[in-house]
């Protein structure tokens, strides 16, 4: 392994250990922390502390109380548990559990950063469990048995964390609302993110428990869309789209929502309270119940592999901290006594807030992002680190900022007027050593020969020695401090080949002096590399990384083939089937023509980490008919609207018709039912119209009763001659000659039924080879009864299924695929 740098020294504060800052907010800054109790007890845990610079703002002091007070009563699997609210040296602070994970902020970025599909099952099991969490909280009672009517407040993608142990907790509930908290929210005043706040708190109206929900129903629209819901060019735009409440329905970004899990987000977002779901429980069993009804299970093992895979390099760079953090020999501390008075450097500054840009999410007043659980982790040797003993007492040196690292930059070996950090008491630290020792051999002074001339000039030997030696020791041990800021603002950062920050900058870090390679890396953007020598000296880079332009390629075919392609208004020479590559853009509108057919034009998002592929079926202007009856020689009559167009006889074919008209085909014959139909062409050149033939019921005529008395005709009664009788259908038929019966075939008795077709992913369906150029869903499908082949298609999921079902006269059948 190379060597990784010099790692943070371990702070004491009060009974805890601050081994790393891992955020920091306008309100307070979270460490990760380490506590130790008897018998060699241990526990990894995150101390929230209040900002030095608000420490004495009563306001604030209270709102922090009040957290750990609401919070401290609060006991859930889906709720960071509070251990301990203390004071060191004046300053309040937090003790509660850690999280190793990310908030649902990164995962949403991340997905749309890397053009992660939305998975459904993922997002309803998240915010079911949001919503148990949520339900203690709302419905927690005090000793007394008295409702303690808690609101959280501020309910965002920031405030909710994954574990990579699949676990789901609500953080920060620093602005929470409760029965005889001390704190009081001032009238004007609005408390959380503006984005995620309901109706009636803009307006500054009551609020109860269902302004939570309101609040989370936003996460859900935004975490299936991966789409803002409520962000305005100002936050009085935000403020006044939640006030009315203006939104698109999610359908619209992703059509793949189902219409039952859209009308749960609608009935979310409702604009009053009493139009919402009224309870946790309720929004839960909703959603609960909308994955029953798809078929769809999700548990927390899931969501655990989905957070170590998307994580995977993250997971391991803190396991190598942890190791590291693991050999230290720490000694359990008296939490009575406050030992911490001075902050080393990279811990406890106050860091400067950065602009909001692009896809924002508004600041908040505590960001209590709690990083990466360990569970086993890779081994560690402990000769890689090196460690800095006494950081705060090197010297301080002129700092050198520029926006970009130079060349040419001079660096001096020394500062000019060197001057030591030691006006301020410092804390006095224990013995912190790794465990296994690396050797040293250390020449010792010879013993002088005892001469009574020579004393003096040995004491003064002795003590220019030791002078040399201080001076030389105080030289390695000095350090070279990067301070990096970077945008965008969280970025992995290297030195020399070793990840020591993943996060939020600005973040500053020691390193020896002498040769160094610094690494900024994000995905998504250019890497930047530099390899400068360093001195014991302040460095600040402040770099801005260039989004990364990657290319992608799509393949373009259409039916028939040989058509000419267009891609963004750019002719291609070569037609379809085309591969296009070299495509720098995130979409692209491509149109298809070919002569004899309709233009065809697609809105495509380009995916850059797979192929592309694009298959598009061209409308013909003209098509052909082709009538077919069973029985045949039935006489056929096509109309356009009111005004007949063709007639004749069965089988026959109706040349050039309009395909953008719709046509009724009325087929007749002779002692059988009319068929009508009405045809819609399609992306057939010819497409073909059977018409299955009923016989009539009634058909055979009535026999009438023989005697052997002649009777005489009925004056009265009017003679038929038969023969002058031009519409058979009008008059007494005459009995069928008995000597060519019909011939009963089965295709007579043949009817239609119904086929309904669903799928997810959404596919195209094709019956019997045939491309009907629809998509899933499809309902009420009229179909020939018989044996069909459906086969349902959809490239970009891999989705090529092939179903076969029987469908009997007046028989409704469905296909559902999942």
């Amino acid at each position: 392994m190379s060597e990784p740098g010099i790692l943070p020294q371990p702070i004491p504060f009060g009974k805890y250990y601050l081994l790393e800052r891992i955020n920091v907010g306008g309100m307070a800054e979270v460490y990760k922390a380490k506590a130790f109790g008897v018998q060699g007890f241990e526990r990894l845990l995150a101390v929230k502390k209040i900002l030095s610079s608000i420490a004495e703002d009563e306001a604030f002091i209270e709102m922090f109380v009040d957290e750990a007070k609401i919070a401290g009563q609060l006991s859930h699997p889906n709720i960071a548990q509070i251990f301990d609210l203390g004071k060191v040296d004046g300053s309040y602070f937090i003790a509660l559990e850690y999280i190793g994970g990310k908030d649902l902020k990164t995962i949403f970025e991340r997905a749309r950063r890397i053009g992660e599909k939305v998975s459904i099952p993922r997002v309803c099991y998240i915010i079911m469990k949001v919503c148990e969490g949520l339900a203690h909280a709302h419905h927690k009672k005090d000793a007394q048995g008295q409702d303690l009517n808690i609101v959280h407040r501020d309910i965002s993608p920031q405030n909710i964390l994954l574990s990579y142990e699949g676990e789901v907790k609500i953080i920060d509930f620093g602005i929470a609302k409760a029965q005889g908290k001390t704190s009081q929210t001032q009238v004007g005043i609005l408390k959380g993110k503006f984005s995620y706040m309901s109706p009636e708190q803009v307006r500054g109206l009551h609020m109860d428990h269902r302004s939570d929900l309101f609040s989370l129903a936003i996460v859900l629209y935004e975490m299936l869309t991966l789409e803002r819901l409520f962000l305005g060019e100002s936050d009085f735009d935000t403020l006044e789209k939640i006030r009315k409440v203006e939104m698109s329905p999610p359908s619209l970004y992703n059509p793949h929502i189902p219409k039952e899990l859209e009308d749960i987000v609608l009935k979310g977002l409702g604009k009053s309270p009493d139009e919402r779901f009224q309870t946790s429980y309720e929004f839960a069993d909703a959603l609960e119940r909308f994955m029953r009804n798809q078929g769809y299970y999700y548990t927390n093992k899931d969501l655990a592999q989905y957070m170590k895979e998307a994580f995977n390099a993250d997971i391991e760079f803190e396991n190598k901290k942890f190791e590291y953090y693991k050999s230290l020999n720490l000694r359990p501390l008296d939490g009575s006594q406050s030992v911490l008075t001075t902050r080393p450097n990279g811990i406890g500054k106050e860091l400067p807030r950065s602009a909001e840009a692009g896809l924002s999410w508004g600041e908040e007043e505590m960001e209590t992002q709690i990083f990466d659980r360990i569970e086993d982790s890779n081994e560690i040797d402990d000769a890689d680190i090196v460690y800095a003993k006494d950081a705060n007492a090197t010297d301080e040196v002129p700092t050198v900022e520029y926006d970009r690292w130079k060349s040419d930059l001079e660096f001096k070996d020394e500062p000019a007027e060197p001057r030591m950090r030691g006006s301020q008491p410092t804390a006095q630290l224990p013995s912190v050593e790794p465990r296994r020792q690396q050797s040293h051999t250390l020449q010792g002074i010879p013993s002088p020969v005892k001469k009574k001339n020579n004393s003096m000039a040995v004491i003064a030997i002795v003590a220019l020695l030791v002078v040399v030696a201080g001076v030389i020791g105080q030289r390695l041990l000095a350090k070279a401090e990067l301070q990096i800021e970077t945008e965008p603002e969280s970025v992995e950062v290297w030195i020399n080949g070793e990840k020591v920050h993943d996060g939020p900058t600005p973040f500053v870090w020691n390193v020896k002096p002498g040769q160094a390679t610094i690494e900024l890396k994000k995905e998504g953007f250019v890497p930047f590399k530099l390899t400068e020598k360093l001195n014991a000296q302040t460095y600040k880079l402040n770099e801005t990384l260039e989004p990364m332009v990657r290319s992608a390629e799509i393949m373009v075919k259409t039916d028939p083939p040989g058509a000419t392609i267009e891609i963004d208004g750019r002719k291609l020479e070569d037609p379809s089937p085309f591969t296009i590559k070299d495509l720098q853009a995130e979409k692209a509108s491509i149109k298809v023509s070919k002569e004899g057919f309709f233009d065809e034009t697609r809105e495509v998002a380009l995916n850059t980490d797979r192929p592309n592929s694009l298959e598009i079926r061209l409308k013909p202007e003209r098509v052909a008919l082709k009538v077919t009856s069973v029985p045949d020689r039935a006489e056929y009559t096509v109309y356009d609207g009111e005004t007949r167009i063709a007639a004749g006889r069965t089988p026959d074919t109706i040349k050039d018709l309009d395909a953008t008209r719709k046509f009724r085909v009325v087929v007749e014959r002779r002692l059988y039912d009319s068929w009508e139909r009405v045809f819609e062409p399609a992306f057939e050149k010819e497409a073909t119209l059977e018409a299955s033939l009923r016989r009539k019921g009634d058909d055979e005529p009535k026999t009438v009763a023989t005697s052997s008395r002649v009777t005489r005709p009925d004056p009265t009664t009017t003679r038929v001659n038969i023969k002058n009788v031009k519409k058979p259908e009008d008059t007494v038929k005459p009995p069928p000659e008995k000597t060519k019966p019909p011939e009963k075939k089965p295709e007579e008795v043949a009817g239609t039924g119904i086929l309904n077709i669903a799928s997810k992913p959404v596919a195209r369906v094709y019956i019997d080879d045939q491309d009907t150029g629809r998509y899933t869903p499809i309902l009420n499908f009229k179909i020939k009864s018989g044996k069909h082949k459906i086969t349902l298609k959809n490239p970009e999921f891999s989705l090529d299924k092939t179903y076969y079902v029987d469908v009997g006269p007046g028989e409704t059948k469905k296909i559902i695929n999942r």
